[in-house]
């Protein structure tokens, strides 16, 4: 019974030992790197993301920006220097422009007009854009964009894969042993090299458009800023009143217009019938004349 006992209570210290031994912090974990003390279940597992975190994965977008602006100015040269030295100070260039005059008013002078095709930084393309509106009346402003990242890494893989072959093509040129098998090899070769200077270009034109957004300005001189019209129910009705009579006035043109065209043969349509109804009863009194003698001798 005694040694029965010793041994019972020498299972239950060794049992006793295990679940404080289990029970205690796991040294193989692996650290959070922040130093906050915490542990990961799995060595090799990714820590959790923080909020905001960009996934390093995720490719980078490729966005190409083309704003259209048209401002009106009553002081054109002036706009127009203000403009260039907005450009400049923003790192921007002028890709192309155009400037002609238009209709003469006050003292023989003519209203100029301007169209000008901006480059900007895309990264200071919102702020360009506010001071641009500060140098005239803007009459109207669209923006649009074209996502562009799915092409772009399209032509950056077949590069890639262009490269490999290419590599290729000239180590197996280097071991090739006849004159044909080398030929070959070179016409391949520069029909490769062909496809990477294309794709080149068009990875090297979607950098420059991306990177540097474009603006189509028109300026146009005005001796008086268009004012924004009114949307009370007295402007619509009036409008509405306008159309009308304009609208009645373009279809009474019309009218008189198709008139114009169909009068003369009208006219002659009317002279021949008028003729011809003569002439049928000038028959038709001949032959009265003639019954009315043969009845007199009968």
């Amino acid at each position: 019974m005694k040694k029965l006992s010793a041994l019972l209570i020498a299972f239950c210290l060794i049992a006793a030992l295990i679940c404080s031994c289990s029970s205690g912090p796991k040294s193989d974990g692996v650290t959070d790197s922040s130093g906050s003390g915490g542990h990961y279940d799995e060595i090799g597992s990714d820590p959790p993301k923080q909020d905001g975190a960009k996934d390093p994965s995720s490719p980078e977008q490729k966005l190409i920006k083309k704003y259209r602006i048209t401002l009106e100015s009553t002081e054109y040269d002036k706009t127009r220097s203000e403009i260039s030295a907005l450009v400049e100070a923003y790192g921007g260039y002028f890709s192309s422009s155009s400037e002609n005059s238009g209709r003469t008013y006050k003292k023989g002078r003519s209203s100029r007009y301007g169209e000008f095709t901006i480059r900007i930084p895309a990264e200071k393309l919102d702020k360009f854009i506010s001071e641009l509106g500060e140098k005239g009346n803007v009459v109207s402003s669209n923006l649009t964009t074209d996502d562009v990242t799915e092409s772009y890494y399209s032509y950056q893989s077949r590069l890639d894969a262009l490269a490999l072959q290419e590599q290729r093509i000239l180590d197996m040129m280097e071991k090739a042993d006849s004159l044909d098998y080398l030929i070959k090899l070179e016409d391949k070769l520069s029909q490769i090299r062909s496809e990477i200077n294309e794709l080149n270009y068009r990875l090297k034109y979607y950098d420059k458009s991306v990177n540097y957004s474009y603006v189509t300005v028109n300026l146009r001189e005005v001796i008086e800023y268009t004012e924004e019209p009114e949307n009370t129910f007295v402007s619509r009705l009036g409008n509405a009143l306008k159309n009308t009579f304009v609208v009645f006035g373009t279809v009474l043109g019309e009218i008189l217009i198709i008139a114009v065209w169909i009068l003369p043969f009208a006219l002659s349509s009317g002279a021949v019938a008028i003729i011809t109804v003569l002439a049928v009863k000038h028959g038709q009194k001949k032959k009265r004349s003639a019954k009315t003698d043969d009845t007199e001798q009968k």
